[in-house]
C-alpha cells in the first residue's frame, strides 16, 4: 500500500510548494519557482538540469519506508511458506511418481529427492519466513514461544494449502498419477504395528526438529548451512522408514498426498507421531537452553580455540 503525505514549504520566500512523499519508493515530487527564481537552479535539482521557464522542477525526495503492519508481514511471511513448501513437495512427489515407475533403486532415489527439495526450498523461504515449510516445526517454535499463536496458524495453514497445491499439479503434469495412481501417500505398511509406526515417526521428527532448532534457530556459525543439514537428515529419515510408512515426519505433506490418493491409511498417526515428536525435542532444547549449553563448551567455533590446530 502506498502512503502520501503532504507537507507545504514556501521556495525562495516567493511561492508555495507542495512536497509528496510516497512510502516504499524514491519519489519525483514538484516545486514551483516564483518569478525571481525561473531560469535558476533549485537546491533540489539536479546540477546540470536548468530550471524551466517558469515551470516545475522534478526533485527527487528522500526514501521514505513505512514498515508494514504486524498482520501484512505475517501474511507475506506465510506466502513465502507456502512458495517453499509447494516447490518442495512438487519435488518431492514428482521424484516419488518417476521412482516407483522405474522400480530401480526408488528408496534412496526418492530420499535424495526428498532430502534436496527440501534443502531448496529452505534455501528459498529462510529470509522470508525462516523456512519451516513443516507443520511439525512450527509446533515446536510455537510451544517455545517463538512465535505467535497467529502466525503458527498462517503458516500451517500455507504449508497445507502448498501440498495440496502441490499434489495436485504432479497428478496433472505426471503421466498416470492421476487420483488413485497417485504414489507415495503415508501408511502403515503389513508387518509393521501402528505403536512401531508411531515411535519412528515421532523419533525421527524429533531429530529433524532438534537439528533445526540447534542449527537454525539458535545463530551459530553453522547456520548458513542449516538448510543442507536438515536436508541431509530427512534424505537420511526417508533411507530408514520408507519401507516401514513411506515417511511423512511432515503432516502437511501426508494431507497434500492422501487427499490426492484417497488413501487415509492410518492418517492420523501421521499428524500425532511428529506433533508429538515436536513436543519432544522442544521439551530437549528447553532442557539445554535451561543449563546454558552455550556456555558449557566454549572456543568451539573460536578461529584460535585452545588446543586447535593453527594452519598457515
Amino acid at each position: 500500500m502506498f502512503k502520501h503525505h503532504h507537507t507545504t514549504t514556501t521556495n525562495n520566500g516567493n511561492t508555495p510548494s507542495t512536497t509528496e512523499h510516497v512510502t516504499y519508493q524514491t519519489v519525483v515530487t514538484s516545486t514551483t519557482t516564483g518569478a525571481s527564481g525561473a531560469g535558476g537552479y533549485s537546491s533540489h535539482s539536479h546540477p546540470h538540469e536548468p530550471l524551466p521557464h517558469g515551470g516545475p522542477v522534478p526533485v527527487i525526495a528522500p526514501h521514505v519506508y513505512t514498515p508494514p503492519s504486524d498482520l501484512t508481514k505475517e501474511l507475506v511471511q506465510a506466502g513465502g511458506e507456502f512458495v517453499g513448501t509447494f516447490f518442495f513437495l512438487f519435488i518431492a512427489y514428482s521424484a516419488i511418481q518417476a521412482s516407483v515407475k522405474h522400480q530401480e533403486h526408488f528408496v534412496l532415489s526418492i530420499s535424495l529427492a526428498v532430502g534436496l527439495g527440501l534443502t531448496c526450498g529452505i534455501w528459498f523461504a529462510y529470509r522470508i519466513s525462516g523456512g519451516a515449510l513443516n507443520p511439525a516445526v512450527v509446533f515446536a517454535l510455537y510451544l517455545l514461544q517463538k512465535i505467535t499463536q497467529r502466525k503458527a496458524a498462517l503458516y500451517v495453514a500455507a504449508q497445507v494449502l502448498a501440498a495440496t497445491v502441490a499434489a495436485f499439479v504432479v497428478s496433472a503434469v505426471v503421466p498416470g498419477s492421476w487420483g488413485g495412481h497417485f504414489k507415495g501417500a503415508n501408511q502403515v505398511f503389513a508387518g509393521t504395528s501402528l505403536l512401531q509406526a508411531f515411535f519412528l515417526e515421532a523419533l525421527l521428527t524429533a531429530g529433524l526438529v532438534l537439528l533445526v532448532l540447534f542449527i537454525a534457530v539458535e545463530k551459530s556459525k553453522a547456520t548458513y548451512l542449516a538448510p543442507l543439514i536438515i536436508g541431509l537428515f530427512v534424505a537420511i529419515a526417508h533411507f530408514a522408514s520408507i519401507p516401514y510408512t513411506n515417511t511423512s515426519l511432515n503432516p502437511a505433506r501426508t494431507f497434500g498426498s492422501a487427499l490426492i490418493a484417497g488413501n487415509w491409511n492410518a492418517h492420523w498417526l501421521f499428524w500425532i507421531a511428529p506433533l508429538s515428536g515436536a513436543a519432544l525435542a522442544a521439551g530437549v532444547y528447553k532442557v539445554f537452553k535451561h543449563y546454558h549449553y552455550e556456555l558449557l563448551n566454549l572456543g568451539q567455533e573460536d578461529d584460535h580455540a585452545p588446543g586447535a590446530i593453527a594452519l598457515p
